[in-house]
């Protein structure tokens, strides 16, 4: 992922040119995974404490890092 984000480094819009950044967090564990929604409008959502202690390593990232 952190090379194919290298084709996109900048990107250029009507606001101006802004960088494309990614960092990445990686965790084990369980998760409650539900679809929500109906067959048109189809989101997914997971819950739990692995999912939240994933989503606190991504935040501790910085761009460019990948942390487990």
């Amino acid at each position: 992922m952190q090379i194919a984000i290298g084709e996109f480094a900048e990107t250029v819009t009507s606001q101006g040119s802004f960088p494309l950044l990614m960092k990445v967090g990686v965790h084990t564990g369980q998760f409650f995974a539900a679809q929500l929604g109906s067959p048109q409008n189809m989101e997914y959502a997971l819950f739990g404490q692995d999912v939240n202690a994933t989503a606190a390593i991504e935040s501790a990232a910085s761009a460019g890092q990948v942390l487990l």
